[in-house]
């Protein structure tokens, strides 16, 4: 079941990530760039901090 469920969700943020493509000028490397940090920030608590101090300097804020 649970293989099940990880494959439904693999295809959802598959399907939600090409219409956000279609949808917003975003380029490809943005959307990975998300990604990546989607990933980091859910593995590791000290991910969510390093990735944020290290892209302050590149524009991006959280709030």
């Amino acid at each position: 079941m649970r293989d099940a469920t990880g494959q439904a969700v693999k295809e959802l943020l598959a399907a939600a990530l090409r219409k956000l493509y279609e949808k917003l000028t975003v380029t490809r490397g943005q959307v990975a760039l998300a990604m990546e940090l989607y990933v980091a920030e859910n593995l590791s608590p000290q991910a969510k901090d390093i990735t944020r101090r290290s892209l302050r300097g590149y524009g991006y804020a959280w709030r």
